[in-house]
């Protein structure tokens, strides 16, 4: 055995992905919106973010429910469980 723990190599799915460029992050922000079309999506400091207006009716309301991960396969996991909630 090598030594390394898991995750090295790519084979631990929480391990976060290396960083990609500015383009790049937003293509992929973008891919994801338009899977998830309810949510906005970021990238910012080394986390993937969605965040969903609520569904309330009163125009003094202003939440939002955010999730996050350092992981974009994660978030998009976090999201389709979201969607079935």
């Amino acid at each position: 055995m090598s030594g390394r723990g898991p995750g090295v190599g790519g084979s631990d799915p929480r391990r976060p992905a290396p960083l990609l460029p500015d383009e790049q992050q937003a293509m992929l922000a973008d891919c994801i919106g338009r899977s998830f079309p309810p949510w906005t999506i970021w990238h910012a400091h080394g986390t993937w973010y969605a965040t969903q207006r609520c569904s309330c009716t009163g125009a003094e309301c202003s939440c939002a429910r955010t999730l996050h991960d350092p992981n974009a396969g994660e978030l998009c996991r976090q999201l389709a469980e979201a969607e079935h909630a």
